[in-house]
């Protein structure tokens, strides 16, 4: 099944706040993170990038105006077309200090994603197991944001919640405790983050770095389907 059209922007708006004139304001999470200053996202036929407010006019402008003449998105692991000239740009202004590159995901609704075998939804009653490795989900949950781990030797290991949502589309945001890594429980977090996302009517998402192979791997076990890339220079 193919995408939505309208994914990619969808995930966009995921990412970001914006100003009243389009230009990036932070990232879309519960600490408001300052976003990247420029940013690129590739999709099949379509191609959004976007400025931080911070970043000079006439330098957004000519940025801006050299993407509007970006290619869409077609072999995923190459870059953007024009990324050095962004780079020179941005580094005119202060020095590039991060460089994101990865593929971003959906799952299409015809995928079955089974029950999960041990994760399970976490309340404020759990802080206690939350506190060892993930004190700050606590926060997450207290706002009304699900939730859901495993529990092992006393404490939550794994958690998968939403790093970021809106209306329409929720993004996945999945950690592991070192020690407890490569035994199945990224997987179990998320297939139960998937199906209350699913119960809620959300389409859920998933990004990650070209380095991060783990989670590629896992994105592809449950099914996710890889429509497009963000590129974006903080």
């Amino acid at each position: 099944m193919r995408p939505p059209l309208e994914i990619l922007d969808l995930h966009v708006q995921a990412l970001f706040n914006l100003d009243e004139f389009g230009r990036t304001v932070a990232s879309n999470t519960l600490s408001f993170e300052s976003a990247p200053r420029f940013y690129i996202g590739r999709a099949e036929g379509e191609v959004v990038a976007l400025v931080r407010q911070d970043v000079p006019a006439l330098m957004a402008a000519d940025m801006l105006e050299l993407a509007s003449s970006e290619p869409p998105h077609t072999s995923p692991r190459t870059p953007p077309r024009f990324a050095g000239n962004y780079y020179e740009s941005l580094a005119e202004d202060g020095p590039i200090e991060r460089n994101y590159f990865g593929p971003a995901y959906w799952l299409p609704p015809s995928v079955v994603v089974s029950p999960p075998e041990e994760a399970r939804l976490l309340t404020e009653a759990d802080g206690e197991l939350l506190a060892p490795h993930f004190a700050w989900a606590l926060a997450d949950i207290q706002a009304g944001q699900p939730v859901f781990g495993v529990i092992r030797d006393g404490a939550v290991v794994a958690q998968c919640s939403c790093s970021r949502r809106t209306k329409r589309v929720v993004e996945a945001g999945i950690e592991v405790v070192e020690a407890y890594r490569g035994a199945g429980f990224a997987k179990d977090c998320t297939r139960a983050w998937v199906r209350e996302m699913r119960e809620r009517d959300l389409i859920p998402l998933w990004s990650t770095t070209w380095e991060n192979e783990a989670s590629q791997a896992i994105a592809a076990r449950l099914g996710f389907e890889m429509y497009g890339t963000d590129w974006h220079l903080a």
